[in-house]
């Protein structure tokens, strides 16, 4: 998969994503319809794709692994870092750092940390 490298940014005290690919990566690979194809996504940079929702009435990006998460997990949430590029063609996308739906846990996890 080819797409343009983005940045992960990560909170000062860590992330929260639970062992996601924040937690190893500093960057990814942005893929999808209309990303430009120029860098090589890798184990070391993957790919992740950007999913636009209606929230407020108004469009909303979150951006996520394309690797599924583990079947005996639950599906991606926020971890607490977000993608950005210095890249013009990033601005084509998306006008301010779009929040990285990284983190899964085991159902155990989920039940466990949703009380």
């Amino acid at each position: 998969m080819k797409g343009l490298t983005v940045d992960i940014l990560k909170p000062q005290h860590g992330d929260s994503s639970n062992g996601g690919l924040s937690s190893k990566c500093g960057r990814a690979v942005l893929v999808g319809k209309g990303i430009p194809e120029i860098f090589e996504a890798t184990d070391d940079c993957p790919a992740v794709e950007i999913v636009e929702r209606i929230v407020c009435g108004k469009p909303y990006l979150t951006a996520y692994p394309v690797k599924a998460a583990p079947q005996h997990q639950t599906l991606y949430m926020f971890g607490g870092c977000f993608i950005w590029s210095c890249d013009g063609r990033f601005r084509d996308i998306a006008e301010y750092p779009v929040p990285l739906h990284d983190r899964s846990e085991t159902w155990e996890q989920y039940e466990t940390l949703s009380k």
